[in-house]
């Protein structure tokens, strides 16, 4: 009985969490509140372009520098205007997260990424 109980609070529980899909992407268009993206899922592969709907809270931000000693990027910085902000434009890359239960987008971070190839000639 005491198994059960705990079975069907953690199925509870489990059910109200908010699940997302994060994906890398590429804008290619830009109409209202559609953003239209081309979906990569691996370097090199051919992308799928999904429309999807923005939600009205959407956070918008630009990724952090990376960091050498640490091994990462750092924290990403909030864009002021969030999706109406210029860098929110067609052939802008990025992160781009939605929500499971409406398919909204609830979050952008672009750039990111896209480490130079090669060294730099002197």
């Amino acid at each position: 009985m005491r198994g059960l109980i705990v079975a069907a609070t953690f199925l509870t529980m489990s059910l109200g969490l908010v699940m997302a899909e994060t994906f890398n992407g590429t804008i290619k268009k830009k109409d209202g509140n559609n953003l239209t993206i081309l979906v990569t899922k691996k370097k090199g592969e051919e992308g799928v372009e999904k429309t999807f709907k923005v939600d009205e809270k959407v956070k918008v931000s630009k990724a952090g520098k990376f960091d050498k000693d640490a091994g990462k990027a750092g924290p990403a910085e909030p864009l002021e205007g969030g999706y109406k902000n210029e860098a929110v434009k067609v052939d802008a890359k990025g992160k781009f997260v939605t929500d499971d239960t409406t398919g909204n987008i609830t979050e952008i971070i672009l750039g990111g990424g896209g480490g130079k190839k090669g060294k730099k000639a002197q």
